[in-house]
């Protein structure tokens, strides 16, 4: 009886069971859901609500090809890049002062010099009115990013979530007032946004609360903002 491993001899002869440690996903697994955190990453949001704007998608306004390839760059080098640049510039010097921030440090970090960013990627299309919807877009992105630094200190937010949900939050506005070319990628991204969240718990140390208030803030604060901004 007691050849089975999952069970012992106890000493005051009862058998006892023990707990037999969860199976270890195939590493197929695991790499399908770091490629959905990359495909899904926070910095791809709002370029990608901005494409679809561009692309005649979420607007009923045609944009020439050169339109569409102005306001993308733009946006990719000051929503993208440009934060990269500045995080890396910061780590630079950091190391060469001998200082090591935490990870929690370097989250605030990130927050706020995206927050600026896309101000200042806003404030490039300030006065085009044919870009207004893009601008919103921008400005919005900025107060769901600001709201995020904020709570930072209060009770933190899974930015992963934050950011598909304001995604979504900017989607379902724009679908309420007529832009029914969004429904599809809408659709698809709510199907993604319940992966994401198991992805987010299941390869991180995020908590519940944490992945879901922040598809739930995400979504509610962009809904609102787009409306008022």
């Amino acid at each position: 009886m007691y050849d089975d491993p999952t069970i012992t001899k106890p000493t005051d002869g009862a058998a006892t069971i023990k707990a037999s440690s969860p199976a270890t996903p195939p590493k197929g697994v695991e790499r399908a859901a770091r490629l959905l955190q990359w495909v899904l990453h926070p910095v791809v949001m709002t370029p990608l609500m901005v494409l679809m704007i561009v692309a005649g998608m979420a607007s009923p306004l045609k944009y020439p090809m050169v339109v569409r390839l102005y306001v993308m760059a733009n946006v990719v080098a000051l929503t993208v890049v440009l934060p990269w640049c500045m995080r890396s510039l910061i780590g630079y010097m950091e190391r060469r002062r001998g200082v090591e921030n935490s990870g929690r440090t370097w989250r605030i970090v990130a927050l706020l010099v995206q927050c600026i960013c896309f101000v200042a990627c806003g404030y490039v299309f300030d006065g085009v009115v044919v870009l207004a919807l893009v601008r919103k877009v921008l400005y919005t992105a900025a107060v769901v990013t600001g709201v995020t630094y904020i709570m930072e200190r209060i009770f933190p937010l899974d930015y992963h979530t934050v950011a598909l949900g304001g995604l979504l939050g900017m989607m379902w506005m724009l679908l309420y007032v007529g832009n029914f070319g969004l429904l599809v990628p809408f659709v698809v991204l709510i199907l993604l946004s319940g992966l994401l969240c198991t992805v987010r718990l299941w390869l991180t140390d995020a908590k519940v609360l944490s992945v879901v208030g922040g598809l739930v803030v995400g979504f509610a604060l962009s809904a609102t903002m787009l409306i008022f901004i």
